[in-house]
């Protein structure tokens, strides 16, 4: 009998006399090489992909001028991020731009547009509006009474993500079912960090601080704008930080600014009453500075907010400031130590009496005062030679004294001083 078996695997001995139809069981199949070559045959492997077919001349792509739903800070397809703190009016700002772009209403400043004199009108189409921290009916819909007629909102489509009638934790489909539904031009989302847990899947905890987060919330958002054919503007709350420039400035992740195309800053501008500056962060998609001009923008509670020209403040122009300080762009002093306090009492004390001050009568000041021995003696010792003292010993008084302001018959008493005895 000529049977194909599997190496090594014996045959079944058969009695001579049998002569039944049914033979003995199978002997059960080894594995040959770390696999059972009968039930998995090895796999045909895909063929290498060719990586060439991805690189390009340079001398073979054509140049394509930027089609910009508002100009000079929202080219159409991208991803764009408005940082600024609770009182510069960021949810007016996106209130404006949805109308604008509802209504085709065109800006001053896009009259600076460099296609301007081919294509003078401005992308018009509907838009959506997901909101995550301000109800629609008492939020956002009297701010839109302001700026626009009803006919005028009929274009605009929102949505209230704290609607719990719609499960939103759900990788993001609920909001790509609605940017298909509704075809918008353009989606805004208030605020980045408040929506961005509904886009990372189901159960999955978000950390707004984890770059790793970040990115994935961005690259699904990168996703909907090339593939649904949208541009999406989300804004940001700034840190805490009151010392850092622009580039730090917003909340979470470095990846919120990192990870778009263009990141704005919403700040009150320092001269001008009422106004407010959209300034330049960044700027991916452009790389000439005039296409990186700040927008201003005016506020009043009859007509909301109204966009005028450009001017030329730079994001980096306005100073960090906290929520209380209401100046505008100033920065609130941080308070300063107890050894920097004592080393202006000291100062302060010693110039009063001429330059030059007993160390007997410094001490009993300084305790009037609230200081302590210790912290007058620290104090003085990292003052980098700005107050030094005389030598001690053999009964002689001891003199704090600034540069060049110790008479010269005490200088006579000693045989030297002592800049800094630390």
């Amino acid at each position: 009998m000529n049977v194909n078996m599997p190496p090594d695997i014996p045959f079944p001995d058969i009695p001579p006399d049998y002569a039944g139809t049914d033979l003995p069981p199978f002997p059960p199949l080894q594995e040959q090489d770390g696999r059972d070559w009968i039930d998995n045959p090895p796999q045909t492997k895909p063929p290498p992909v060719d990586y060439t077919q991805f690189i390009t001349s340079a001398a073979d792509i054509e140049t394509r001028i930027m089609k910009w739903l508002k100009y000079p800070f929202a080219p159409w397809g991208e991803i764009l991020s408005i940082t600024g703190m609770m009182d510069t009016g960021k949810t007016f700002l996106l209130l404006r731009i949805m109308i604008d772009i509802a209504n085709g209403i065109e800006w001053e400043c896009e009259k600076n547009r460099p296609d301007y004199q081919n294509n003078p009108f401005p992308i018009q189409g509907t838009v959506l509006g997901f909101f995550a921290e301000d109800t629609l009916d008492t939020a956002i819909k009297p701010r839109l009474d302001i700026m626009a007629t009803k006919d005028q909102q009929r274009s605009i489509h929102l949505v209230n993500i704290s609607d719990r009638n719609i499960d939103w934790k759900i990788g993001g489909t609920a909001m790509e079912a609605a940017i298909k539904g509704v075809k918008p031009v353009a989606v805004f989302i208030d605020t980045a960090t408040r929506f961005a847990p509904h886009l990372n899947k189901a159960g999955k905890a978000f950390n707004e601080n984890s770059k790793h987060d970040v990115s994935e919330v961005l690259a699904i958002l990168e996703d909907y704008a090339r593939r649904l054919e949208t541009t999406i503007i989300m804004t940001n709350h700034p840190n805490k930080q009151v010392a850092q420039n622009a580039s730090h400035r917003t909340s979470g992740s470095q990846e919120w600014l990192n990870g778009v195309r263009s990141g704005w800053l919403l700040e009150r501008h320092p001269e001008m009453e009422n106004t407010n500056v959209l300034a330049c962060i960044k700027s991916n998609h452009v790389w000439r500075r005039e296409h990186r001009k700040s927008v201003l923008l005016h506020f009043s509670p009859e007509t909301g907010v109204t966009v005028g020209g450009t001017c030329d403040l730079k994001a980096d122009d306005f100073k960090p400031r906290r929520l209380s300080d209401k100046k505008g762009d100033t920065l609130t002093e941080k308070p300063k130590t107890l050894i920097e306090r004592a080393k202006d009492f000291i100062y302060s004390a010693v110039e009063k009496q001429g330059g030059y001050m007993l160390r007997s009568e410094l001490f009993s000041l300084a305790k009037s005062e609230g200081y302590t021995e210790s912290t007058i003696n620290d104090a003085r010792a990292r003052s980098n030679g700005l107050v030094m003292v005389t030598k001690r010993g053999g009964g002689k008084p001891t003199y704090w004294y600034t540069e060049g302001n110790l008479p010269q018959e005490q200088l006579s008493i000693h045989d030297e001083t002592i800049a800094d005895d630390a």
